[in-house]
């Protein structure tokens, strides 16, 4: 009996454990939100409303895509996920009229900082690149510092255009232009 009771404890100890573990995988691969995208059984999709509010949602808004599909979304709009919103789901799953429940994932977003125009090291031979104030924008022109295509950082990430055609919409194009003649494609034009 009592190695029986041992056993029970350590099955029950590894059992939190792995949820533990689960819920520590799933929430490192999103972001859960209190948004839930809820399924009902066909008989209960009049009552999307009563039973969004019923389990602590604002409301139930019917999706244009799959049969009985709606987003319940929540009272307030707080950033992070609420304990609460588990509990609803939970209790969700086990209403009758609910087929499937599943939790929204959100962006977990980082704020990018400014990059001084200045700490970027970009060695150009085009004797004209300083009046491109769009490439890397330091004022000329009259322009603001800093307010250019970001074509620098780009270009140290190692994009350079290779394979890539672009289309310019003009009927005035000069495609025989010493700087296009050579890249120029009637085809794509």
């Amino acid at each position: 009996m009592r190695g029986s009771a041992r056993h029970g404890t350590a099955v029950g100890f590894i059992a939190v454990l792995l949820n533990a573990l689960l819920l520590a995988t799933h929430a490192a691969e999103g972001v859960l939100t209190d948004h839930l995208l809820v399924q009902l059984h066909e008989d209960a999709q009049d009552e999307a409303h009563q039973l969004a509010t019923q389990h602590g949602f604002q409301s139930a808004r019917k999706l244009p895509f799959g049969e009985g599909l709606f987003h319940f979304y929540p009272q307030d709009t707080s950033k992070r996920r609420s304990k609460r919103s588990t509990r609803s789901r939970q209790r969700l799953q086990k209403d009758r009229r609910v087929e499937n429940v599943i939790e929204q994932e959100g962006f977990s977003r980082q704020k990018r900082g400014y990059r001084n125009i200045n700490d970027i090291e970009v060695n150009m031979s085009d004797p004209l690149f300083t009046k491109q104030w769009y490439l890397i924008n330091t004022g000329q022109a009259d322009g603001t510092p800093g307010l250019d295509l970001n074509v620098a950082e780009a270009w140290q990430l190692g994009y350079t255009g290779k394979g890539v055609t672009i289309a310019i919409m003009d009927d005035g194009i000069d495609y025989l232009h010493p700087d296009l003649a050579s890249n120029y494609n009637a085809d794509a034009s």
